[in-house]
């Protein structure tokens, strides 16, 4: 057994999927993954170390869980803050993600994920010009827009 580090994201892997089982090996198509040595004790720390059957079975079997219930899944990337990852997720059959900081919606947006549910509060002209860019980026802007104008926010 080899163990592999993720040493970054497959920006080529961004296509959507049909919603599916998430198997291992469909779940290191988001990853670049490098050998790191044959067992745990030879790893240089500090390095991520992910079992991608673990990883699979727990998306699939949480998508399941959602699809029947008729609930649309937006992780919470807050656990992970990896955006192949979260890329996974969506390609499982989540509608979106979750982010809890502004920082954190640009990453994700950089890695191709434009359906970002931001949960806290963006004070500041500074960080109110970078959501606006973000919008605009991720085509919400104009949609968001209009809820707020109908909401009198």
């Amino acid at each position: 057994m080899f163990v592999t580090a993720v040493t970054g994201y497959n920006a080529g892997s961004s296509a959507a999927k049909e919603p599916s089982a998430m198997r291992p090996q469909d779940l290191s198509s988001f990853f670049d993954l490098a050998p790191a040595g044959r067992t745990l004790a030879e790893v240089d720390t500090p390095v991520p170390v992910i079992d991608l059957d673990v990883v699979a079975h727990n998306l699939s079997r949480w998508q399941a869980r959602c699809d029947a219930l008729g609930l649309a899944n937006r992780p919470h990337i807050k656990t992970h803050k990896l955006a192949p990852l979260a890329r996974a997720q969506i390609a499982s059959g989540a509608k979106g993600i979750t982010v809890q900081k502004l920082g954190e919606a640009e990453v994700m947006a950089d890695a191709g994920i434009s359906d970002l549910l931001l949960t806290f509060n963006v004070v500041g002209r500074a960080k109110l010009d970078r959501l606006a860019a973000l919008a605009r980026r991720t085509g919400s802007g104009g949609r968001e827009r209009r809820r707020a104008g109908r909401s009198g926010c």
